[in-house]
């Protein structure tokens, strides 16, 4: 499909595929789809031939170290990605980045993100907290080349160039500052980061396993 385009919008949709792959025609659909996550949610992901079989694009999160949570990716529109995990939580990513999260302890959103392709140049946005609402606050990043090297796709075992990207952050308003990290290929996909998302220490790695073709 296009971009802009949704796909996998609706568990629906994906519960219909996963009940194939994992041939359980016998129960009901929404039983088939929490089985399948129910068997892949460990402390750390083994990738089963289920999971690289998995039509769509899909990555593995982890919040604050706990366990690896799988992720499939719900929609692609004007170059956001809306991923949705295996527990429920919600995010949209732009670049790499997370600029939007739901079903977390601290939701927050970020608009006028620019993403790395400014190196050593400032760019400024804005981030807000939903609960309790922050309102809009000022925040500004900056971004330097850390180092370069290869690294294996984690499905196909591809070896792959990356740049590793150092995302500098800075939130005056509320003393909140820190540093991001981003593996990143020639076609500037990011196929591993390291996101610091509030300013209490909650943080994010993702690791991407396949990702949106169009």
């Amino acid at each position: 499909m296009g971009a802009g385009m949704d796909f996998l919008t609706r568990p629906l949709i994906l519960s219909l595929s996963v009940m194939v792959i994992i041939g359980c025609t016998s129960k009901p659909i929404k039983s088939s789809y929490e089985l399948f996550y129910d068997s892949i949610t460990t402390d750390k992901i083994q990738l089963s031939q289920s999971i690289k079989d998995l039509r769509y694009a899909s990555s593995i999160m982890q919040l604050d170290n706990k366990d690896e949570i799988f992720s499939v990716l719900a929609s692609y529109r004007n170059g956001s990605h809306k991923w949705v995990t295996s527990d429920d939580k919600v995010f949209i990513i732009d670049n790499g980045k997370v600029v939007r999260a739901k079903g977390l302890d601290f939701d927050f959103e970020i608009i006028g993100y620019e993403g790395y392709g400014k190196v050593d140049r400032k760019n400024n946005a804005y981030i807000r907290f939903k609960d309790p609402d922050s309102g809009y606050m000022d925040i500004s990043f900056t971004y330097k080349l850390i180092s370069t090297g290869t690294r294996n796709k984690p499905i196909s075992n591809d070896l792959y160039s990356y740049r590793l990207i150092e995302e500098s952050f800075s939130v005056p308003s509320i003393s909140w500052s820190g540093k991001n990290y981003y593996w990143i290929d020639k076609d500037n996909n990011v196929w591993v980061s390291k996101q610091k998302i509030s300013p209490f220490g909650q943080k994010i790695r993702i690791k991407l396993l396949k990702k949106y073709s169009g």
